[in-house]
């Protein structure tokens, strides 16, 4: 092997044969690439590529940063989870009816059958009830006869049946709009069911008389007293607050 001759070196980069510098060669220290890298390539390090923040077209997102366009564009964060987005159900809920409201509403349904259930045992009782009209009508006043006060005495009982009538309607129209989450029928209701409330302590006192008319008026009264006691304590239950407040 022969010793290379001084001289004989390759020129250094930078420089062709002829001692000019080759239009094709990069400066010294620099990547023939730029700031990049290769092409496909990572840039190099403490070096900010183009795409920072980004990442690269076609490339996935960079941890805890959101893909390309998404969020931005929407306004929505591009997290996955958030509250209300996704399928989650929003801070109200997701509209469905609670299960005391629901249970009230059975109730007020229960309360119309009820109400026409104790018209019912009024008209067994007529007789008993035109009688005792009657006999006190004629001591108070002796200015009418006795079929005039028989004519009052039955207007006075198909009023007494048409007020059972108009309660089942309330009951009713109560169900359908409490169930509908309006609030007026929750505050008219709850009016309503205290009123009857009160209205029914005297059926206490019907379950001391002996005919059957009469226990069965008091026991209905009683029933529906009730109904509408436990009503008014799945009315206001807090779990509905949210249901009556979105309507």
């Amino acid at each position: 092997m022969s010793t290379p001759q001084p001289g004989s070196y390759p020129p250094p980069p930078g420089q062709g044969p002829g001692g000019g510098r080759d239009p094709y060669a990069q400066p010294a220290g620099e990547h023939p690439y730029g700031d990049q890298g290769a092409h496909g390539g990572q840039p190099q390090y403490g070096v900010q590529s183009p795409y920072a923040g980004q990442g690269a077209p076609g490339a996935p997102p960079q941890y805890g940063q959101p893909a390309h366009g998404a969020g931005a564009a929407s306004g929505q964060p591009g997290q996955y989870g958030q509250y209300g987005q996704y399928g989650q159900p929003g801070p109200a809920g997701d509209g469905s009816r609670p299960k005391p409201l629901s249970l009230a509403v059975k109730l007020m349904w229960a309360g119309a059958l009820a109400s026409l259930l104790h018209g019912l045992t009024w008209l067994l009782a007529r007789g008993e009830f035109v009688e005792g009209f009657l006999e006190s009508a004629q001591e108070d006043s002796a200015d009418f006869t006795t079929s005039d006060l028989e004519a009052l005495a039955n207007a006075i009982f198909v009023g007494l049946l048409l007020f059972f009538v108009v309660c089942a309607a309330l009951w009713a129209l109560h169900a359908w709009a409490n169930g509908k989450g309006h609030m007026w029928a929750r505050i008219t209701g709850t009016i309503l069911g205290v009123l009857w409330i009160i209205a029914t302590l005297p059926a206490f006192l019907g379950l001391l008389a002996g005919d059957l008319a009469s226990i069965l008026m008091s026991l209905t009264a009683m029933l529906i007293g009730f109904i509408a006691l436990v009503t008014i304590i799945l009315l206001w239950n807090p779990s509905n607050r949210v249901y009556f407040q979105r309507r």
